[in-house]
């Protein structure tokens, strides 16, 4: 069952925004080679201070791919998987889990599906989407695969990738009620595996 960690719910606190500041400016140094504190018991404090923010950045990596695992559920079915190499900085800067299955035996196109979070209005908003490839800089909606109720084929911005995409869900109410926030979600991600099923058994 999904569940949020403490650390993440003071990272989401819209009443303390002090917490969500202080991580997101200690993130980028986490591989850093230079101290940015000569004091002692600064230095010290710095590195609690980092702790937490590694924390956060791993919670919140947990957290998106329970959302993969509990919407995409029945990716698992699908055959050749190309793992994808997404590194723990990819994850937090990127917003989003990708899991992609290559098509066909000659491999000449991916399925990518993937969970995303981002920030619409001032709320946190999660979706899903799935997306046709053949190399790193075409995507395109997959004609083979029939948006479901509550996606769609029209991009939420402009400058996001082609693809289907789910109605956005505000991540108060997935913290709320897991289960039945993120049901439209899986009910419509069921509907697209098992469009990409058939489309792989074709050979």
């Amino acid at each position: 069952m999904l569940h949020l960690p403490d650390s993440l719910k003071s990272y989401f606190d819209d009443k303390n925004p002090a917490i969500k500041t202080a991580v997101d400016d200690l993130i980028p140094m986490l591989n850093g080679k230079k101290m940015p504190v000569t004091d002692w018991n600064e230095q010290r404090s710095f590195h609690k201070a980092l702790l937490m923010a590694a924390k956060v950045r791993a919670d919140y990596a947990e957290f998106l791919f329970g959302l993969h695992d509990a919407i995409w559920n029945g990716c698992a079915k699908l055959t050749d998987e190309d793992p994808e190499e997404y590194s723990p900085s990819d994850i937090w800067e990127n917003n989003e889990i990708p899991r992609d299955f290559w098509l066909n035996d000659e491999r000449t196109h991916w399925i990518s599906l993937n969970v995303i979070m981002h920030d619409e209005k001032g709320r946190i908003i999660v979706r899903a989407y799935c997306t046709l490839s053949e190399d790193s800089d075409s995507f395109d909606v997959p004609d083979f695969v029939k948006a479901p109720e509550g996606w769609s084929n029209e991009k939420p911005s402009e400058d996001w990738i082609n693809g289907i995409y789910s109605n956005g869900i505000n991540l108060h109410h997935i913290i709320a009620d897991p289960e039945n926030a993120i049901a439209p979600l899986f009910h419509g991600a069921k509907s697209i595996l098992s469009d990409i099923i058939a489309e792989q058994n074709k050979g």
